[in-house]
């Protein structure tokens, strides 16, 4: 295993994170300048701390290694020691402080994402207890876990989560399958039910035998028979509304018997019935007319009671029914069509209504859920106001609707459910009440800048009163830019407190907006007549500025135009126009301004233009001087100086602030030329003594026996004086002859000549040579020694021979030293 952590990558310029969640892996690559017994033993502690976070973290700060600092990263779990890594390496080593910081964001994400995962399995537990289970409940479910990166979860909790999922398909599937059967039951009853009804009827009015009764007695109990049976305890509904359907069918059959002993007994009294039927007929054919319009009557009442009940509103169908009552009190002997019809709409009526009260107590049960559901909301940070506020209110147009479909409801239930809306409505009179204030505070402070704009004074008088302005005498000139600059800060402050439309009270905007423009209207209307006889002036202003054009070249022009410039600050200042106003009337007075200094311009861009031809010809005589190097011949350098000098003084001017610098340069650019001049000889005396030392150089080789192409190497040197060159050309040749003696003294003169220290072993000879040449110099009987032939002799016989042993050579190259300083030093 640990031979797959520090396997090594193909390139050791990257080292790829490991995906978050992934196996910690540690590069073999050893980092520049870590030896591999270093590098091995880091490796080692990586294994060692493997399992502890925070030995991996102090390992992970202190290695050098970038592979082991990725692998000890890689290995952390906890999330305090990742996180302590993301700020250890935020500064430095980007590529560890990125894998920390996905480290730690992938730990958080699993966190977060196992204790959602663990709400969700809960609720889903919870559902499972619940008896009726609503719908959206288990789509929020589902929503929520499907949410969620299952990648961070445990296979353990999936799989809880899908056990309670499965669960509670199957039960909300049960329920679902319940109640279908239980719906398709109580719709085959009513069904019977109403068929058992027709029947009734049709067999009392004679249309059908007296065997269609126990027909339908038969399928009434085949129907109670195929009850079906609500396992489910939670299912409490259903279980009521069976019951209710079977006392339904339970009544109709016996209603059924009775209808047939009933009828019975009407057979056995038909036949004495007889008679009395013939004086009915005989009383209804004499007052036929007045049953035919109190049937009339019934029939539009009936067709009255049938619209309402096919509309579903019961309450009218109940007027209708009680006012049918009242009429068949009054009128007898109705026809049986009539009768089946009132019959059928009562019927119809009872079962509906009983349906209503039903259906009217579980959609208030709803409602009332539903209303504590949102006072439940209300205490949430974040609540949706708006449609928060809607909810309630349609909460409240559906308990009116259910009010107007009948069945009254107990006023406890009615209580809860305005309890709770209260209580939901809270948050929404609490934001109502906000805004009230806000929008008095709105309009406090609309009133306050209105009061500001108030004090400030239009026309002061000289003794500090507010007047109208008519006394001119009595009064100074308004502040200008202050009565704008207060009318600009009260539109701005205006503007921020927002729309008036939203932010002000209703009853208040309209007397706010005539007070607003009565005291804006009060300043602003002096203050657009200054403005335009300001703006008058400073056409004028622009005016002059373009009739100066013409005139530009005067001098007095330039001063006049400052003047005018001057006095268009002074306006500006004193009064500023409005923007879009004062940027044009400025770009105006600024293009006739500025085509007056163009002209000057022009004028001084002439003169510069000769100037720079004069100080480009004069640059040029000093680039001349300055060409001159150290191996310019003499004659050149002076020929140059003597031409440069006469052009120099014919050169024309310059501007004044160049001259100084020009003839600086050519002075300093003259003076090196006259001291190359002067130092030519110095030049020249250094490369001969340059030329004697590579020809001395030249018959070491050859006494060395190392030398090649000797003849052309010492045709290629510089000529000699005389004396040298037959020195050296004895020397090459090995026609001198070493004299050791003869060699030292002439090194001690050379020394002596020119002034180079001794050897100590020849100090002693130095100073009996000084003492004679000082003898000699007081007598007068010779040059002292050092003299330039005394010294060209010298090097003429130490040249002409080799140094006899390494203390001479030393001598010899410093003397030969001392002669190329002696030279350079002129």
């Amino acid at each position: 295993m640990l031979s797959k952590i520090f396997k090594k990558n193909e390139s050791t310029d990257s080292t790829p994170a490991s995906p978050p969640g992934g196996k910690p892996t540690a590069q073999k690559g050893v980092a520049k300048g870590v030896a591999p017994e270093i590098a091995m033993e880091w490796r080692s502690k990586f294994q060692r701390a493997v399992g502890d976070d925070a030995a991996l973290l102090a390992l992970a700060t202190e290695t050098p290694l970038l592979d082991i600092k990725q692998a000890a990263v890689q290995a952390m779990h906890s999330e305090e020691t990742l996180r302590a890594a993301e700020k250890e390496f935020r500064t430095h080593d980007r590529r560890v402080h990125r894998l920390a910081k996905q480290r730690y964001e992938h730990a958080v994400a699993q966190r977060v994402a196992r204790a959602s995962a663990e709400g969700l399995i809960s609720a889903a537990s919870a559902a499972l207890q619940d008896e009726s289970i609503p719908a959206n409940r288990l789509v929020e479910l589902d929503r929520a876990w499907q949410a969620l990166d299952h990648a961070l979860l445990t296979t353990d909790e999936i799989t809880r989560y899908e056990a309670h999922w499965q669960q509670l398909i199957t039960q909300t599937r049960g329920r679902g399958d319940q109640h279908l059967l239980v719906s398709r039951w109580t719709q085959l009853a009513e069904r019977h039910l109403r068929d058992a009804g027709k029947a009734i009827t049709e067999v009392r009015g004679g249309t059908q035998p007296q065997t269609e009764l126990a027909a339908r007695a038969a399928q009434l109990q085949e129907t109670l028979s195929a009850r079906p049976l609500i396992e489910d305890v939670g299912a409490a509904d259903l279980q009521a509304m069976a019951e209710q359907f079977v006392a339904e069918l339970q009544a109709t059959l016996a209603r059924l018997a009775d209808v047939d002993a009933e009828i019975s007994r009407d057979v056995a009294r038909k036949a004495d019935q007889a008679k009395l039927i013939e004086a009915r007929e005989q009383e209804k054919s004499s007052t036929n007319a007045a049953h035919a319009a109190a049937v009339e009557v019934v029939t539009k009442e009936v067709v009255l009671a049938e619209t309402s009940l096919s509309e579903g509103h019961l309450n009218e169908t109940s007027t209708h029914l009680v006012a049918l009552e009242q009429l068949q009190e009054k009128t007898k002997r109705l026809p049986a069509a009539l009768l089946k019809r009132i019959e059928t709409v009562q019927v119809e009526y009872a079962r509906l209504k009983g349906w209503q009260h039903w259906g009217g107590g579980r959609a208030r049960d709803d409602l009332v859920a539903e209303a504590e559901a949102l006072a439940a909301q209300a205490s949430e940070v974040k609540l949706a106001l708006k449609p928060h506020a809607e909810s309630i209110e349609k909460l409240r147009e559906r308990w009116k609707e259910l009010d107007k479909l009948g069945g009254a409801t107990s006023r406890a239930l009615w209580l809860r459910f305005d309890t709770s809306l209260k209580a939901a409505y809270g948050p929404v009179a609490a934001q109502l009440a906000k805004l009230k204030a806000a929008r008095q505070d709105n309009l406090s402070a609309r009133n306050q800048l209105i009061v500001e704009l108030d004090k400030v004074v239009l026309v002061t008088s000289a003794d500090g009163a507010l007047t109208s302005g008519a006394d001119e005498k009595s009064t100074v000139t308004p502040d200008w830019r202050e009565i704008a600059r207060a009318l600009e800060h009260f539109r701005s402050e205006w503007r921020k407190l927002g729309p008036i439309e939203h932010t002000v009270p209703h009853k208040s905007r309209d007397a706010l907006l005539k007070r607003m423009e009565e005291r804006v209207a009060r300043l602003e209307g002096p203050l657009t007549e200054a403005r335009r006889v300001a703006q008058l002036a400073r056409e004028k202003l622009i005016a002059r500025a373009t009739a100066l054009g013409a005139d530009a070249k005067q001098r007095e022009t330039i001063n006049k135009i400052r003047d005018l410039q001057a006095e268009w600050q002074a306006q500006a200042k004193s009064l500023p126009l409005a923007r879009n106003v004062e940027n044009a009337l400025w770009t105006s007075f600024k293009t006739a301004t500025d085509a007056v200094f163009q002209l000057r311009d022009a004028a001084q861009a002439a003169r510069e233009g000769a100037w720079n031809e004069q100080r480009q010809a004069r640059e040029t005589l000093i680039g001349r001087l300055q060409a001159l190097t150290d191996d310019s011949p003499a004659s050149e350098v002076k020929k140059t100086l003597q031409d440069v000098d006469q052009a120099w003084r014919k050169a024309g001017e310059v501007a004044r602030k160049d001259a100084p610098t020009l003839d600086a340069r050519y002075r300093d650019a003259r003076d090196a030329a006259q001291k190359r001049l002067s130092s030519s000889a110095t030049r020249a005396w250094s490369k001969v003594v340059e030329a004697l030392a590579a020809k001395c150089s030249l018959c070491d080789e050859i006494e060395a026996g190392n030398a090649e192409n000797v003849a052309s190497r010492w045709n290629e040197l510089l000529a000699l004086p005389a004396a040298w060159e037959q020195a050296l050309q004895a020397r090459r040749l090995g026609k001198s002859s070493p004299m050791p003696s003869k060699y030292d003294a002439s090194l001690l003169r050379a020394e002596s000549a020119l002034d180079i220290e001794t050897p100590s072993a020849f100090q002693a000879s130095r100073r009996d040579l000084k003492l004679l040449a000082m003898k000699a110099a007081m007598e007068g009987r010779q040059q002292r020694v050092g003299g330039d032939e005394e010294l060209r002799g010298l090097i003429a016989e130490l040249v002409g021979q080799a140094p006899h042993d390494a203390t001479a050579r030393t001598r010899f190259l410093a003397i030969m030293e001392g002669l190329k300083q002696r030279a350079l030093a002129g």
